[in-house]
């Protein structure tokens, strides 16, 4: 059946279940762990009521504003985000199947049902370790890659509308305004250029005329290309590909871009949508070697945009190995075993990722969990500095960003130097017993307060 031929249930159901499927598993992942992890995650939320934070581009923030006016919380936040990664999946499944039809074209399987297969065929990448984890809380990643595959999806329906949202890549990072140039270039089309740019030409404005200053959720000065010359060496080389390596094997995403490989021979048939992300990979691969060498550390966050932005053409290459290899019973069997095996692979990536994650904030989470029981108390806190190269940030950052709390009006960060209301209780960051000593120094003990 082509997409044709379909009809609109027909059509749009696989995007659907897979959505579905994949919001559940981001939701599994919130109730296993409902703290919001890593550093840009509570900066977000300490900043929920402005749209501009820190150097970062507003579009992000702007969706933690909606979920902080209409009074969400941390775990809300987790969960709005998770449903944008979920939408995200689905949109990427049905641009597969959409862009399938133009590589096969006559040669296509008549037998073989791309809804049916496309079902199954798209699980892995619904459980891609690094998208679940990064796609269930505030990152950027997630903003960009909804944004692009609405924009190729609409393209072929309402390429007006597609236009707009490419346009808002701007406001999301700036290596979207490389994938702006190339839609231009691409669509070769005045209107196309004049929609798709009101991104820039907004974000340009508010920087000309002032319009927004950042706000600071925490002194952090975010400048992460300080340490750039000094991992530009050949030993600092070989070790951040070693460690970016072990990321791309942890998380089996070098068998989710080979999957990718039987469309790149096909490049002749490629149209607007192929060529569009064929582009966009290679900048966010660009983009990736940058960052590596500006933060001196490989996670796996570095690989979610290359490996999901070419989803839609190791989808099509999986569709298009399964045509050929069906009927032969060894293949058909590895074809299924690889499957299997690529999603096994990547699930236990989520499981070792939330685990550390789980072990570095273990003791803000406690600290947190005592705060909440001393209802009616100030504290001030003195607090652990974050280990490894990201050593700037500290735990008043986590107190902010799994709490409704504010340094400097709701508590006192003792280093930040804000200030805040007077302490009835002081946590004390010790180093030599790794615990934060607690003592009351004001007020009375109430409820289940331990102090």
């Amino acid at each position: 059946m082509s997409i044709k031929d379909a009809t609109r249930f027909e059509v749009f159901k696989t995007p659907i279940i897979i959505a579905f499927i994949a919001l559940l598993v981001r939701v599994l992942l919130i109730v296993w762990m409902p703290d919001a992890y890593q550093f840009d995650a509570y900066q977000r939320w300490a900043g929920r009521d402005y749209l501009y934070i820190q150097v970062w581009l507003p579009a992000t923030q702007s969706l933690v504003w909606v979920v902080g006016k209409l009074g969400g919380t941390p775990v809300i936040l987790r969960v709005f985000f998770s449903t944008l990664g979920a939408v995200t999946i689905g949109m990427i499944v049905q641009l597969a199947l959409s862009m399938r039809e133009g590589i096969d074209g006559e040669n296509a399987d008549p037998n073989l049902d791309p809804f049916r297969y496309g079902l199954w065929l798209s699980l892995p990448f619904v459980v891609f370790g690094p998208y679940v984890v990064w796609s269930s809380v505030p990152y950027q990643e997630s903003t960009l890659l909804f944004f692009l595959m609405g924009g190729l999806l609409l393209n072929r329906i309402k390429p007006e509308w597609g236009d707009l949202c490419i346009g808002a890549l701007a406001l999301v990072r700036y290596e979207g305004w490389p994938i702006i140039v190339v839609h231009w270039l691409l669509r070769r089309n005045l209107k196309a250029v004049v929609l798709s740019s009101w991104g820039i030409v907004l974000w340009l404005s508010i920087k000309y005329f002032g319009l927004l200053t950042p706000y600071m959720a925490s002194p952090d000065s975010f400048s992460d290309w300080n340490e750039l010359s000094e991992n530009l060496t050949p030993r600092k080389a070989r070790h951040l590909f070693r460690q970016l390596w072990l990321m791309f094997d942890s998380s089996a995403a070098g068998w989710f871009l080979l999957a990718a490989t039987p469309l790149i021979p096909r490049w002749r048939k490629w149209d607007y949508r192929h060529w569009m992300l064929f582009w966009a990979f290679l900048g966010q691969g660009a983009a990736l070697i940058g960052w590596l060498f500006s933060l001196g550390i490989a996670f796996s966050r570095m690989i979610v945009l290359p490996v999901m932005i070419m989803a839609p053409f190791s989808i099509v290459g999986l569709l298009w190995a399964w045509a050929r290899w069906k009927n032969t019973i060894w293949k058909r069997r590895a074809f299924i075993f690889g499957l299997i095996a690529m999603s096994g692979w990547t699930i236990r990536d989520i499981y070792i990722d939330i685990t550390a994650f789980n072990k570095h904030n273990r003791w803000e989470r406690a600290l947190v969990q005592e705060i909440n029981q001393c209802e009616g108390d100030s504290w001030s806190i003195y607090p652990r500095i974050h280990n490894g190269p990201r050593s700037r940030h500290d735990g008043c950052e986590v107190v902010q960003g799994l709490t409704n709390l504010r340094a400097g009006e709701d508590f006192s960060c003792v280093p930040w130097g804000w200030g805040g209301p007077m302490a009835t209780i002081i946590a004390n960051w010790d180093d030599k017993t790794s615990t934060y000593e607690v003592e009351r120094v004001g007020g009375e003990r109430k409820g289940p307060c331990s102090y």
